[in-house]
């Protein structure tokens, strides 16, 4: 990589402490992440930004930075590549840090997986929760010769999927090659490389999924709950996207703050455990104990000692 790639990755790292007056304005979600400065910079005007129950996504084009992202090796690691190949549809990885995910810290222990998407957990069928990040999940073609999957996992936790090809029932003609990277601060970032025109794609029941999910079996009741943050953005070549962790509903401490907090996140506070939560969170048993699915409330209305939120 030659000086004119690797200047505006350093240029940007340097100004991550000045903020940008020009760019897009994001709202008042609350800052706690060191990459927010980074992907506030980078962020042009017509990014689609969009919020969700845990994470904002921000979408966008941008040829210089999916190349100097793609690159990051080639920056950082001037003298050698410690990149890993994954030779296995599964590959178990231990990440380096602890990974703040739906607002929980997630086990270190991660699923590479063939087909476009990371698992957190011990990957075991009668396990009772699922997290997944998935930058493309789909079925992909696992006997093709071309394919490349890379693992960094130094400072950063990052898959690299190379040449990834489809089925031919499928009706997609070219390979993709895109990358997910995980930070110790919870921020996710996609990158597409190349992708081929996924317009087969539109129409049908069954499809790719971009984004993130989890997912609870409760027994013996046989139920499933899930929730997921989908991305609703045509990846096209040089797409980038950003997950940026937002405030979670557990972190409000009163009836009132939690459900009238100003990000629209769908809230309610059970009186009988002083505890705010959408239903879905590791407190989920002690939710359901004491029918704080029945008996929470999700209006100020209904909170007996109401106050402004923060």
């Amino acid at each position: 990589m030659d000086r004119s790639q690797i200047l505006p990755v350093l240029t940007a790292f340097i100004l991550l402490s000045i903020s940008c007056a020009s760019c897009q304005e994001w709202g008042t979600l609350p800052v706690f992440s060191g990459h927010d400065e980074f992907v506030r910079l980078i962020t042009p005007s017509h990014a689609k930004i969009t919020n969700h129950s845990h994470y904002q996504s921000i979408a966008f084009e941008n040829k210089v930075w999916t190349e100097s992202l793609w690159d990051y090796k080639k920056i950082f690691d001037f003298h050698s590549s410690t990149f890993t190949k994954v030779t296995l549809p599964s590959s178990l990885r231990r990440m380096q840090f602890d990974f703040p995910f739906y607002g929980e810290l997630s086990s270190r222990d991660i699923f590479v997986k063939f087909d476009g998407y990371l698992e957190f957990g011990n990957d075991k069928p009668y396990e009772s929760f699922n997290q997944v990040i998935a930058p493309f999940h789909y079925q992909l073609k696992l006997k093709s010769k071309s394919w490349d999957i890379s693992i960094r996992n130094e400072g950063q936790f990052i898959v690299q999927y190379n040449d990834m090809e489809f089925y031919d029932s499928d009706g997609v003609s070219g390979k993709i090659s895109f990358q997910v990277t995980l930070y110790d601060d919870g921020y996710i970032a996609f990158v597409y490389k190349e992708v081929p025109d996924l317009s087969s794609f539109e129409g049908r029941s069954f499809t790719y999924f971009v984004g993130t999910w989890v997912s609870e079996h409760f027994l013996p009741e046989n139920k499933i709950e899930l929730k997921s943050t989908n991305i609703n953005y045509k990846i096209r070549n040089n797409t980038l996207i950003f997950l940026r962790p937002v405030k979670w509903c557990p972190t409000y401490s009163d009836c009132y703050s939690c459900v009238a907090n100003k990000w629209k996140l769908p809230c309610k506070w059970c009186a009988e455990v002083q505890r705010c939560s959408d239903g879905f969170d590791t407190d989920d048993v002690m939710w359901k104990t004491y029918q704080c699915d029945i008996s929470a409330v999700n209006s100020s209305g209904q909170c007996d000692t109401p106050r402004n939120p923060f």
